[in-house]
């Protein structure tokens, strides 16, 4: 198998899985929507205490890595990209530690806001919410790309026709 593959199976039987949990809800009678419905069910007593442990052995164990390699990816990209804290010969290794320790807390306070933020809109499917942001962001993004794409063939275009021959 690729790895396309696989990941192709595993995301068939989780949608498989969301949907006997939405039948086994509309079955008991739950009225249990969007993120609430996994942890209603798991929790709520409708299923045996095991399969409660499961449930949050295995929601810390999925979002502990997920939500450090994203602090740990944006802290090394505001330090090295932005502060190019690696070529600064004018701070010391004491400095440039204090400095990306300071980033790190500072994006991790960042997140911790953003998550007070989702719980006092108290919005109880924050994937809509997230999409709609990203689709705030990604259309921009997507018209930047293409724009260097076109630009760069453009360049390249009147650099063959115009700029060579009349340099040579």
């Amino acid at each position: 198998f690729t790895l396309a593959t696989v990941l192709l199976i595993v995301n068939f039987l989780f949608l498989v899985m969301g949907g006997l949990l939405h039948l086994y809800a509309q079955e008991k009678g739950l009225d249990l929507k969007g993120d609430d419905l996994f942890p209603g069910i798991a929790l709520g007593g409708y299923l045996s205490p095991i399969i409660g442990v499961v449930f949050i052995i295995g929601l810390i164990s999925a979002l502990f890595p997920s939500a450090d390699g994203a602090l740990t990816a944006l802290t090394s990209s505001f330090c090295i990209d932005l502060l190019n804290i690696k070529n600064r010969e004018d701070w010391t290794e004491a400095e440039k530690k204090k400095t990306r320790w300071t980033v790190h807390l500072s994006f991790a306070l960042l997140f911790f806001l953003c998550v007070m933020v989702f719980k006092w809109i108290n919005d109880k499917s924050i994937i809509d919410v997230i999409l709609k942001l990203a689709g705030y962001t990604y259309g921009p993004l997507l018209g930047l790309f293409a724009f260097g794409i076109i630009f760069i063939l453009l360049l390249n275009y009147f650099d063959k026709k115009f700029i060579r021959p009349l340099a040579s």
